[in-house]
C-alpha cells in the first residue's frame, strides 16, 4: 500500500503532464470539499457540452464545404 505522501508525489506527476500536454483534469481527492467537487464536476460537464457544440458546427461547416464544391 501506498504512504499518502507516494501518492501525492503520483498526483503532481499526474497533473505536471497533463498540463504539458494541455488536458483538463479535475482532482478529486478524499480532502476536497462538496463544493469543490460541485465545481469541478459542473466545470468538466460544461467543457465537455462546449466541445460537442464545437464538434457539431465543425461538422456543419464541412458538409456545407462538401456540398459547395459538389456544385
Amino acid at each position: 500500500m501506498k504512504s499518502a505522501f507516494e501518492g501525492s508525489v503520483a498526483l503532481t506527476a499526474l497533473a505536471a503532464e497533463a498540463r504539458r500536454r494541455g488536458i483538463t483534469y479535475g482532482h478529486l481527492v478524499g480532502e476536497t470539499t462538496f463544493e469543490e467537487r460541485e465545481r469541478i464536476i459542473r466545470e468538466y460537464q460544461e467543457e465537455k457540452r462546449e466541445e460537442k457544440r464545437r464538434g457539431r458546427e465543425a461538422a456543419g461547416r464541412e458538409k456545407k464545404q462538401k456540398k459547395k464544391e459538389k456544385d
